[in-house]
């Protein structure tokens, strides 16, 4: 049996003629629109996110600082509520903890209703 580990060296002079030559092209299809949006803005990333299993590996491979988790519906053009966090608990705490892990802030977009806030 063989074990071993590799790892992927690159001629960075390789990779600045391709810019030359290929531009945005290139980067548009080597890198995700958060990988360039990250790398142009030099800021911290948040991001705005359903509790969905795509949305938090997104999250996670991108470790953005902050994550605000908001209700989401495919048909639905901007949030129309808060997230039920009270019916909800067992299904969002979950995301909370593994983005808390990774590293980052998380806020809960939620109803000013007490049940709801006690719960958050």
């Amino acid at each position: 049996m063989i074990i071993g580990m590799g790892n992927d060296l690159i001629d960075i002079r390789r990779v600045a003629k391709v810019l030359e030559r290929h531009g945005e092209r290139f980067t548009t299809r080597v890198f995700t629109d958060i990988e360039r949006l990250s790398a142009e803005i030099g800021l911290p990333l948040n991001l705005e996110m359903a509790a969905t299993e795509e949305m938090l590996e997104i999250a996670l491979r991108h470790k953005p600082h902050a994550c605000c988790l908001v209700p989401e519906k495919r048909e639905e053009r901007t949030t129309e509520g808060g997230l039920d966090v009270a019916a909800g608990h067992n299904t969002i705490a979950p995301y909370v903890r593994q983005l808390r892990e990774a590293g980052s802030r998380v806020s809960l977009f939620i109803e000013p209703d007490p049940v709801q806030i006690a719960v958050a």
